[in-house]
């Protein structure tokens, strides 16, 4: 789940 993991960090990082 290695997409599934940088897709969150990445919204986390955006934020909204």
């Amino acid at each position: 789940m290695e997409i599934y993991g940088e897709s969150v960090t990445a919204m986390s990082i955006l934020g909204p």
